[in-house]
Order: structure tokens, then sequence, then C-alpha cells
């Protein structure tokens, strides 16, 4: 069993936050140049971080970009943890939670 921290882990870890990136930016890629139409540039996921709207104005939006970094974080964190023990000793763990052992 690999201790904890170890390299494996960590490597998911950031293989999964890079993917959640990539995630994040296909709403800019979907949405590249529409500022030119009758649109606006967007990006982020779940939650729209940055717009731009051409002629050099653009918007960031802190709060949403700290929502969608804690969604990525734990996302990843959650995925690394299942990919380690295996998903149904997860979901296992899970499900134990709920129940109310006590007498």
């Amino acid at each position: 069993m690999p201790q904890k921290g170890s390299p494996a882990f960590w490597l998911r870890f950031v293989s999964t936050l890079l993917l959640m990136g990539a995630v994040n930016a296909i709403p800019l890629y979907s949405s590249w140049k529409a500022y030119q139409l009758d649109g606006v540039e967007i990006a982020g996921w779940p939650f729209t971080c940055f717009e731009n709207w051409g002629g050099g104005y653009s918007h960031i939006l802190p709060q949403m970009l700290f929502a969608n970094l804690v969604i990525a974080i734990s996302i990843a964190y959650f995925v690394a943890k299942a990919l380690k023990m295996g998903w149904s000793e997860l979901f296992h763990k899970l499900r134990a939670w709920d129940r109310d052992d006590t007498p």
C-alpha cells in the first residue's frame, strides 16, 4: 500500500487539476472572438469568471474564480483519493457516514 503523500497520489491530483483547467478553458475556446459579432467571450466552469466584451473592456469575477478553484481542488482530491483506494471502497466509506450505529 502506498504511503501517505505518495508521488502517485500527487501525480493523479495534479493531472486532474490540469484536466479541470482545460475544462475551464472550453467556454473561452467556444466563444473566442464572439465580441466581434454580437456576443461575449467567457471563461470558467461551472461558473463564468471572466468576460470580455471587446473594445478593451474585460470583467473578472473574483468570487466565481475562487468558487471554480475550490470546486477544481475538491474534484481533484476526490478523484486522486478514489483512484488510490479504489472507487468501491471510497463509496463504501462515504455510505458508512450516513449510518447511525450508536445504541
